[in-house]
Order: structure tokens, then sequence, then C-alpha cells
């Protein structure tokens, strides 16, 4: 019985099985005094055996259906080139077939955002045309090189800053003007000082 117990095979319905399991004699002493335990496996109660559920193993359609839906809930719209900098993505042929699937239920939006083939949530693709429409602020934006919202290099023409915390990139409505990258600091175009 202990041995089933021990493999998780088996379990009471009260203490008094584990109790019975873990006395070692039949005596315990107690003031100086021997005293009678009366933990046996007997007086137990009813011991049950335990079924194991054998969990059904996901397809790997299922995980790169999955994986897809992360990188879409991240970044709005995925495309080959955005995922190269991704370390634990599955190769883009697998993606595909999942983002393709989901486009043909019609879960994914339209759009023509980036050259190439691409795939996007239909918020990301209202959100892309509304800022498209919206007149330019002029409003500064810094980034962490290592956020994933900076895609310098990626969408945007020009060098790409590598992924470290304390690298910086500076926007201007949605463009890179200047990056720092360790000491240096790079300007990506003139700045009117006039203001």
């Amino acid at each position: 019985m202990a041995e089933l117990v021990a493999k998780s095979l088996i379990l009471s319905d009260s203490y008094a099985g584990l109790r019975a399991l873990l006395v070692r004699s039949k005596y315990k002493t107690e003031n100086g005094r021997r005293k009678r335990l009366n933990f046996n496996l007997e007086g137990a109660g009813r011991w049950s055996l335990i079924r194991k559920r054998k969990r059904r193993k996901k397809s790997s359609s299922e995980k790169t259906r999955k994986i897809a839906g992360i990188f879409l809930t991240r970044y709005g719209v995925v495309f080959r080139k955005l995922l190269e900098r991704e370390s634990l993505a599955p190769p883009w042929r697998d993606l595909v077939r999942a983002l393709r699937l989901l486009k043909l239920r019609g879960e994914l939006g339209k759009g023509d955002f980036v050259t190439g083939e691409q795939f996007a949530l239909p918020e990301a693709v209202a959100s892309l045309r509304e800022m498209r429409r919206r007149k330019k602020s002029g409003q500064l934006v810094s980034l962490s090189a290592s956020d994933s919202p900076n895609l310098m290099g990626i969408v945007t023409s020009g060098k790409r800053v590598s992924s470290h915390y304390k690298n910086r990139v500076l926007y201007i409505d949605g463009v890179p003007v200047a990056f720092k990258e360790g000491a240096e600091i790079r300007l990506l175009s003139k700045f009117d000082n006039s203001e």
C-alpha cells in the first residue's frame, strides 16, 4: 500500500491511512510511557484508485497557430521580415500556413502596409488607416531599442539598432530621426532649431 501511495496511484479518504503508513512502530512513547496507537490500514477508511488522464499532445499546427496569435497580439501586423528578429519563432513556412488559415476564416483584416505577404488584426488595420489620415503633430517619442514597437531597420530603411535596453531610438510622427547606441548619438535627419 505504501508503494502505491508513494507512486500516486491510490489515495485514502481520511488521514488515518497516511498516519498508518508513517508510524514506524506499534508503540510511541509519551511522557516516558508507551502509548498504543490505533493507526492501522484496516481502519484507514476507503482507498481509491487514482486515474491519471492522458494529456492530449498538441499538434505542431496547433502550437504554430498559438504562436502566430501571440505575434499578432504583440505587433498587430505580421510579415516575414518582422519575425527575423524573433529568436524563438518557428520557420516562416509553418507560420504562414497558420496565418493563411486565420485569414481564410476571416479572423484577420486586409491591408497593404509593407511589401510582401502580411497578416493583420482587424483592429490594427483600422488603427493604421486612422494614423495615415491623421495630421502630423511633430510629437517626439523615445523608445528603448529592445521594445517590440521599435522597428527601425525592419519597417524603415536604415541601420538596425542592437536590442540592448540602454540603446534608444527617437521618433517624430513614427519616423526614426535619431538613435543612441552605447555612447554614440546619431541624427538621421536634420532638425529645425528655430522653435
